[in-house]
């Protein structure tokens, strides 16, 4: 009987590989050692999107990874993968993929039902080396009731640290801290690349913290502080990423149009140059851009 699968020609069957979700791709690798070989292929497992809808046996709207099923997908390939976009994730889950993704650089975290500041906490006896990380996006999903993460101001300013080469943080859900947490974090790091900054916290924030900021973020060259609750930086369709950029244009178009009977209502500052006035900062309600060029 004729082995039809092995004699596809490699160049056909990386293309078929290549259109498939991690989680099939793990499953076809134990088909064959040829299979195993060309799904293995570090081009398939660079950037990878973990998303619930390609796993028909959960129900997708509640399905949170469980770090389990993670494992068997990831293991094989922990040492390659650069860039993660994930869907439904835990606390336990967030922090496998910090310790053990040795080569990441890009993390975008889509929707969970609840997740505290335990997530990134990183032991120092588990993760004795810097993170490589150079963009961290923490997106809520507009389709869930809530979009809350338990983080503290603490917490995220020692992730801060402890990612020597992050250039992008971008909070963008339901998050509760005080600015002085964070600068303070801040100020005793000795080396921060951080170059871009939003965060839905715009309530927290003086005028005097946004200079603190500037101070210790030498690099920082874009601060975007968003309404409190602030979750719109979701990836399209095509899979692909919103800068944070985009996602503040997209905050004020929405805020725009539901604003539409009050056009004299002030949503958004932007500033090229500090210090800003405390005055400014009341009078806009919804958006402050700042830039450090």
């Amino acid at each position: 009987m004729t082995d039809y699968i092995s004699i596809i020609p490699n160049e056909i069957l990386y293309k078929i590989l290549s259109s498939l979700s991690p989680f099939d791709l793990s499953r076809v690798r134990n088909v064959s050692k040829k299979f195993r070989y060309m799904s293995d292929h570090p081009a398939h497992w660079k950037s990878i999107i973990l998303d619930p809808k390609d796993d028909m046996r959960h129900d997708t709207s509640l399905f949170l990874w469980n770090q389990k099923d993670l494992k068997n997908i990831l293991h094989p390939h922990l040492a390659i993968i650069e860039k993660i976009h994930i869907c439904g994730v835990r606390d336990n889950v967030i922090q496998y993929l910090l310790l053990e993704c040795s080569n990441l650089r890009e993390l975008t975290i889509c929707g969970w039902l609840t997740l505290s500041e335990h997530s990134f906490r990183i032991p120092l006896e588990k993760k004795k080396t810097p993170l490589l990380l150079r963009s961290l996006r923490l997106i809520g999903d507009t389709q869930q009731l809530t979009n809350f993460i338990s983080l503290d101001s603490t917490t995220l300013g020692q992730l801060i640290t402890k990612c020597p080469y992050l250039e992008e943080l971008s909070v963008n859900c339901e998050v509760h801290f005080q600015a002085e947490g964070l600068l303070k974090s801040l100020k005793m790091a000795t080396s921060l690349a951080l170059k871009t900054l939003v965060i839905a916290t715009k309530r927290t924030w003086a005028s005097q913290h946004i200079t603190e900021l500037f101070e210790y973020c030498k690099h920082l060259e874009f601060l975007g502080l968003m309404p409190d609750g602030a979750s719109i930086g979701h990836v399209n369709e095509q899979k692909t990423y919103f800068s944070a950029e985009t996602l503040l244009k997209a905050v004020l178009s929405n805020t725009q149009k539901e604003s539409a009977d009050r056009a004299s209502e002030k949503v958004l500052l932007e500033k090229h140059s500090l210090p800003v006035e405390e005055e400014e900062m009341a009078a806009f309600h919804n958006i402050a851009i700042f830039s450090g060029l």
